[in-house]
């Protein structure tokens, strides 16, 4: 459509009946039904319309109510549609602009009107005929031409797009025949029970799937299954109506051209119930696709992200490009899943895993999760964990790798011998390869070989689980290893309660002989020592105050000089002369001067005074914090403002100290002069 023959058309001015019938809309008040009742004023006409066809193309002209009542007779609105081209145009004649909005953006009343329109007689049906509607409001056909056109276009952009995800969904190959029976029976490994009938001794084991007896276990226990002999959690059959599992859970395929990988991640959940005598529930149980991470051929690298997601808001849920790319709330799909392992074997075959037997760590560490593009990554760049999967070192191998690539925290991958790489003595690998040793137990091992301590596998995996590598170094320094062990256990003691202990005793200087180190009632020497060590932090709290009032008597004299004897008869300013002033003056005044003022007049920062009545000196009044001659801040009770007669009385007093503070510093100059 040519802009300038547009223009050329007809115009279309409001006519006489539109200005008469919009002068004449007084309108009425409405009651509105919805979430919320109220009653609004609503006119009878909001918008007027007139239409025109000429040389094939469509002109409607839109009006306001208000512009009309105002006398403005130009259209706010001129909207051109030439149907066989498939194009429209839109003039905003108070702009002198043109726009390809539509009506629906370009009208920015209409989404909250509630009245009817009114349309030049015959426009309606000369409207619809053009566009080929049924028997509908003119700015319902516009907006519903528009819509369709603005759809069709974007549904174009949006089938090349489509073309270009299903072209990357293509390469990546079906499921494997035996996806279901490894998501049933070691994707959630890790979650299996034992759920046992009250009162009886039979039980079903999730994991195994068969009968087998109680043997005493309780609800929410971990047990053992006495047949398949798998830890499980001991459920009692009458506390829960169902039982459901989550997990994302994943698979590595080859793509179909060899150009790479496909990480696919799904959402799954097992459903259980005793309908089904606690087996899955196939019906309800169900996985679901979530994103497909594309990987480089080695491995090492995501080179594309895509979402199973709404398709751009249109209804049409499929594969999509990655629409979160990271925000406060979410960091976009993530490849953190539970990994398909049984074809990892043939994937690794001539990538930088070749010689890594990582079906081997996934399928010791399955229903673990991991970061698994993060995860292929680091196995990818340390060629060295080869030698530590092959060790059996497993739980060590997944630690170290499943948030990304590991650095030298834990490992010396400069170091060629394993045992030098883990820092540990050569005798101590077979234990480690027997425990399956994790990270922090490395940790732990690595700690008690600095001091030459030999510990045994138990005694690793207490420590570690109880306190850590770097406390438990800091109990070893006491020695006795296995006695602590005992005793704690013995006596049932918290490991956080203990090492307490130890720091309260290293603070009070107790030697930590035998006696010391194993009480035989715990709690009481450790209600003892605490109460030991806040006496003694007490006592130094009232030395330092001491040395600090000591140091506030020396400044007294000359903040006298400047800021008492003032010559007003009603006031008074006191100063502190200790610690205890202060908390005084918080406590009767209400306010916080007892807190950091005292250290702030100390530093000079700033003067605290008292303000008393002369006729009541020792009853708190106002609360003055003074910086040279300026008051920072005068408070009566509860940091409330002081009365007039006190603001009047603090104006004076300021300029009296500025004059003291100029009286010394000239003295000061002078002396200096001679």
């Amino acid at each position: 459509m040519i802009r300038k023959k547009l223009l050329a058309m007809p115009a279309l001015p409001a006519t006489q009946q539109m200005i008469e019938t919009a002068a004449q809309d007084r309108g009425s008040y409405k009651k509105l039904y919805g979430w919320q009742n109220y009653t609004t004023h609503v006119y009878d006409h909001d918008w007027y319309f007139r239409a025109v066809v000429q040389d094939g193309i469509l002109k409607v002209a839109m009006y306001s109510r208000s512009q009309l009542v105002l006398g403005d007779t130009d259209p706010k609105l001129e909207i051109y549609i030439n149907r066989k081209e498939e194009k429209y145009i839109t003039w905003i004649p108070s702009e002198k602009r043109w726009s390809k909005a539509r009506i629906s953006y370009l009208d920015d009343k209409r989404w909250s009107t509630i009245a009817d329109d009114w349309e030049e007689p015959g426009a309606r049906q000369m409207v619809n005929d053009y566009l080929q509607n049924g028997e509908i409001r003119i700015y319902n056909a516009v907006d519903r031409f528009q819509s369709s056109l603005k759809n069709a276009k974007l549904a174009r952009a949006h089938q090349s797009e489509k073309d270009r995800i299903d072209a990357v969904m293509d390469l990546v190959p079906d499921l494997p025949k035996d996806w279901e029976d490894w998501i049933y029976k070691s994707a959630y490994s890790r979650d299996m029970y034992l759920i046992y009938h009250p009162g009886e001794d039979r039980a079903y084991c999730t994991a195994c799937g068969k009968e087998t007896t109680r043997k005493n276990a309780r609800h929410r226990e971990k047990v053992t299954c006495p047949n398949c002999h798998k830890r499980v959690t001991a459920l009692s059959w009458n506390k829960q109506k169902s039982l459901t599992d989550t997990k994302d859970i994943g698979i590595l395929q080859k793509l179909k051209d060899g150009s790479g990988y496909c990480l696919t991640v799904y959402g799954s959940k097992i459903c259980r119930n005793p309908k089904t005598d606690w087996k899955v529930d196939t019906t309800n149980s169900r996985w679901w696709k979530k994103s497909r991470h594309i990987i480089n051929s080695d491995m090492k690298y995501v080179r594309k992200v895509y979402e199973y997601g709404d398709f751009k808001n249109t209804g049409e849920y499929r594969w999509c490009n990655q629409v979160q790319h990271g925000s406060y709330y979410y960091d976009g799909p993530s490849s953190e899943c539970v990994l398909y392992h049984r074809n990892l074997k043939r994937l690794r075959k001539g990538t930088p895993l070749n010689y890594m037997p990582v079906e081997e760590l996934f399928r010791h560490c399955e229903g673990w999760y991991s970061h698994v593009t993060d995860q292929l990554y680091a196995l990818a760049a340390r060629p060295e964990l080869e030698y530590m999967i092959k060790a059996g070192l497993y739980s060590l191998a997944w630690d170290i790798t499943r948030r990304g690539c590991p650095g030298n925290e834990t490992v010396d991958w400069n170091q060629k011998k394993l045992w030098n790489s883990l820092r540990i003595r050569k005798d101590r690998i077979p234990m480690c390869v027997r425990m399956d040793i994790t990270e922090r137990q490395l940790k732990t091992l690595q700690k008690a070989e600095k001091l030459n301590i030999n510990l045994t596998s138990g005694q690793i995996a207490w420590y570690s689980r109880e306190f850590g590598p770097e406390i438990s170094q800091e109990i070893w320094q006491y020695g006795h290893v296995e006695k602590t062990k005992a005793y704690i256990e013995n006596k049932n003691i918290r490991g956080v309660d203990y090492i307490d202990y130890l720091h309260e005793l290293k603070k009070l200087r107790i030697r930590p002989t035998e006696d010391v180190l194993y009480p035989r009632d715990f709690q009481a020497a450790h209600e003892r020592t605490s109460q030991q060590l806040r006496e003694k932090e007490e006592a130094l709290e009232k030395k330092k105050v001491k040395e600090k009032d000591r140091i506030l008597k020396g400044m007294l004299p000359e903040l006298e000089e400047l800021y008492l004897n003032t010559k007003a008869d009603e006031y008074l300013m006191v100063l502190p002369t200790c610690k205890e002033d202060f908390n005084r003056e918080g406590r009767e005044n209400h306010n916080c001067v007892g807190g950091s003022y005292f250290d702030k007049m100390l530093r000079g920062d700033s003067v605290i005074l008292f303000l008393r009545n002369r006729e009541d000196p020792d009853k708190a009044f106002c609360t003055v914090e003074m910086d040279g001659s300026k008051v920072k801040q005068c408070r009566a009770i509860r940091n409330s403002e002081p009365p007039q007669e006190v603001k009047t009385f603090m104006e004076k007093y300021s300029r009296e100290v500025a004059r003291r503070i100029m009286k010394k510093q000239e003295h000061v100059r002078i002396n200096v002069a001679i």
